[in-house]
């Protein structure tokens, strides 16, 4: 009988083992068959992402823009060498002017080697009214003891002198006996009265 039990018991035992190994096992398929379905859902997702239509990119300005500058092109071509010579005279012309302002600042600035005191507009004893250009020199207008006088460039008054004047910029430039300066911008539109 103790035969019998070993044996009741180690089938038993050998029972339990197999129903453990199937539970197992049925739990990873269960898993396993889990994370497929996910995976299909997704692949799935996407292949109806891509069977979407596509928005189409416009790409009529940049066509525009092209068609544009190849009429410039066109244009460029089709002028005789005179026009072309004349326009890049007249650059050339533009360059050269700018060039002559540069090297007159940088002249300027050599022979200052001290520090420019600049002042306020406020220690004038005079106001600047109008910077005008008559026979394409340029004359400024400012009111002092109640009149109003014209200076031009190296002109004096009340102790100070135009050391520069220029009408496409708007702007005077005066200098005191201390050697301090005062510079004044106008705006096109607006006009500094007394």
């Amino acid at each position: 009988m103790k035969k019998y039990l070993d044996i009741k018991w180690l089938s038993l035992l050998l029972l339990n083992g197999l129903l453990m190994a199937f539970m197992c096992t049925k739990t990873h398929v269960a898993t396993y068959d889990n994370e497929f379905n996910v995976l299909d859902k997704r692949l799935n997702n996407l292949q109806k992402q891509l069977q979407k239509p596509t928005d189409q990119l416009d790409l009529s300005p940049i066509t525009a823009n092209l068609k544009q500058l190849s009429g410039f092109i066109q244009q460029l071509q089709n002028r005789d060498d005179h026009q072309l010579g004349n326009i890049f005279t007249t650059e050339q012309v533009a360059i050269k002017k700018q060039l002559e302002r540069i090297t007159d600042l940088l002249r300027h600035l050599d022979e200052k080697k001290q520090p420019i005191k600049m002042l306020s507009i406020d220690q004038l004893p005079f106001d600047v009214l109008s910077i005008d250009s008559i026979q394409e020199i340029s004359v400024a207008s400012v009111a002092y003891d109640y009149k109003t006088q014209a200076l031009e460039k190296g002109d004096s008054l009340a102790g100070w002198k135009v050391l520069d004047i220029d009408f496409a910029k708007q702007t005077i430039e005066f200098e005191n006996s201390d050697k301090a300066r005062v510079l004044v911008q106008l705006n096109r539109q607006e006009v500094n009265h007394a």
